[in-house]
């Protein structure tokens, strides 16, 4: 007997508190296993394996979450190298115009978002941004409930980023210095503001449209639409929070009433593809 096994006979020989073990308690201990409670040993095993199961869904979803992030961090980072080098260019050209120090002075302008730190917050805001044309038309209880999940600020922080590029789009299209889309105007921004053109869909999928197009129909004033009601393909994507990726639904209404309506801030409206 090796010493491994005589070790492991000891032990049994406790656990059955027996000096030996005769081929009787063998037996015994055979026939025992054999009638064992099989139902209880199954359902351990059920639960056992949903539990396993569980574990690697988690770690699939974690997966994807990191990837997303990492991919949105070089978006930003991307951003940020396109946006230092128009600065540097503009710098540049003020400075050969002959105007140094306005190219490299600083002012601090007063930023009316820089208490909003929650949804709740930009409720308060929304009445002032009227008169700089962008206008809220839809269910603030729809806008509140993303605060529930939001815990990091990412939603807000980018709904905000998309309502200074809207504002900044605007002041363009008033202002003479772009006559195109919005979609236009992310591809090659002119403004002071603008956010990654991956952040923004002009429409949605023709079959989402079909299925699902009644849920893009949001409030609007009577000037825009004599029905009081227009649908709004059109979104920015606010980011991924575990399983919900919050959306804004806008209508760029500038030709005719030079104002854009915000119809809905929420969770992500159904697609066809999650039907």
């Amino acid at each position: 007997m090796t010493r491994v096994e005589y070790d492991n006979y000891s032990m049994l020989r406790e656990l059955l508190q027996v000096k030996s073990l005769t081929e009787d308690i063998v037996l015994d201990l055979a026939e025992l296993y054999e009638t064992r409670p099989k139902d209880e040993v199954l359902a351990r095993l059920d639960g056992m394996t949903e539990a396993l199961t569980s574990y690697r869904d988690q770690a699939d979803e974690l997966r994807s979450l990191n990837e997303y992030y990492l991919n949105e961090a070089r978006e930003f980072e991307n951003e940020l190298e396109q946006n230092q080098a128009r600065l540097r260019f503009v710098q540049r050209e003020l400075a050969a115009a002959g105007k140094p120090e306005a190219a490299y002075s600083f002012a601090q302008d007063t930023d009316i978002f820089e208490d909003v730190s929650s949804f709740t917050d930009l409720e308060q805001l929304l009445p002032s941004l009227e008169p700089e044309g962008i206008v809220f038309t839809g269910d603030i209880s729809s806008m509140l409930n993303i605060d529930e999940v939001d815990s990091d600020g990412t939603a807000i922080r980018r709904a905000l980023k998309c309502i200074r590029c809207l504002l900044s789009y605007r002041e363009e299209r008033v202002d003479g210095n772009h006559d195109s889309s919005l979609f236009h105007y992310l591809k090659n921004p002119t403004g002071v503001f603008s956010v990654p053109i991956k952040m923004f869909a002009s429409k949605e999928s023709e079959s989402t449209m079909n299925q699902f197009g009644n849920e893009r129909v949001f409030p609007v004033p009577f000037e825009v639409d004599s029905t009081g009601w227009a649908t709004m393909e059109s979104h920015f994507k606010l980011g991924k929070i575990g399983q919900r990726s919050p959306r804004m639904h806008i209508l760029d209404d500038l030709t005719r009433t030079n104002r854009i309506y915000i119809g809905y801030l929420g969770d992500h409206l159904t697609i066809a593809s999650t039907n």
